[in-house]
């Protein structure tokens, strides 16, 4: 190959890529056209211009998702898309025994054909509970709601729908034209010759997949929610029985009443006797030490007093 051919590869290729970053940079839609340099090659030419032509239609053409039909006369699109709802739903039920009652939960979830994302459970007796997360065909998800409330007493029940039929068109319709476009970089790529060309286009191929990447991961979380019902069920054990009042009446239930109130008379009474006795621990010696000391000064004053004078 001489050396303007060369040249004038290198030209084609160089130009070919430009207007590709230019296309991705300008948005999904729009168009471009390459003009290969004097003297160039008629194929190189026609190459480079075919190159930049694909990548403005594949931009301007956004597929229709699964289940949706797409249509396009001229520069007019028409799209009929299948709608993409996400539905969740909240219960709570009391139940007698939550252990048991949580497998049954999860039996009437794979009954569905459906899954347990998430089982988070704690106490015992009484103050058992558990948290389940039951993933449900969305068409399933209502029975399934109901074999719940029936597992014991139904105390709370909520639910909603959130359409995402634009987000999943657009996730579509970016990974496609994504897909696209790293296509069109593979075909510039083993035609680069030169080591620079190289280098910026795995640059570039690099960068798109991983957009891809993301796009597609976003694209079957979005699958995943669409296609699952979320149910988030909780279960409470009932509270213990209160027992019945036992009969008071009779010779038995009079002595058993006198009993309870001695005891509480006798409880009063050690109470009253715990808050004097600290008062009581000062206050005696306190009066002894007072009584010993007025007997003693009446003994010493006795032998003073002068005998009376007999007459």
């Amino acid at each position: 190959m001489s050396g303007r051919a060369r040249w004038c590869g290198s030209a084609a290729l160089a130009l070919a890529l430009a207007g590709m970053l230019a296309g991705c940079g300008g948005g999904d839609t729009g168009s471009s056209t390459a003009v290969a340099p004097a003297g160039a090659p008629a194929a190189d030419a026609a190459g480079s211009a075919g190159s930049a032509g694909s990548a403005g239609s594949a931009r301007s053409a956004k597929p229709a998702p699964s289940g949706g039909t797409a249509t396009g006369t001229g520069s007019t699109e028409s799209i009929r898309l299948q709608p993409a709802l996400i539905r969740t739903a909240e219960m709570t039920v009391v139940v007698d025994d939550v252990p048991a009652r949580a497998g049954e939960a999860e039996a009437a979830a794979r009954s569905a054909d459906g899954v347990v994302a998430g089982d988070d459970r704690s106490g015992s007796g009484a103050d058992a509970q558990a948290t389940l997360v039951l993933k449900v065909p969305p068409d399933r998800m209502d029975a399934v709601l109901d074999r719940l409330g029936r597992l014991g007493r139904e105390e709370s029940r909520s639910s909603s729908t959130q359409d995402v039929t634009g987000d999943v068109a657009d996730v579509d319709a970016r990974v496609a034209s994504m897909q696209a476009s790293i296509t069109r970089v593979r075909a510039i790529l083993s035609r680069a010759e030169k080591i620079g060309d190289v280098v910026q286009v795995e640059g570039e191929l690099s960068r798109r997949t991983t957009e891809l990447e993301s796009l597609q991961a976003r694209q079957r979380a979005l699958a995943g929610q669409v296609n699952y019902a979320t149910i988030t069920l909780q279960l409470r054990a009932s509270p213990a029985p209160v027992p019945p009042a036992a009969d008071r009446g009779g010779f038995v239930g009079g002595l058993r009443d006198g009993w309870h109130a001695f005891t509480a008379a006798a409880g009063w009474v050690l109470a009253a006797l715990g808050v004097v006795l600290p008062f009581l621990l000062v206050a005696v010696p306190v009066a002894l030490a007072a009584r010993w000391a007025l007997r003693r000064s009446r003994a010493t004053a006795a032998p003073s007093a002068p005998a009376p004078r007999p007459e």
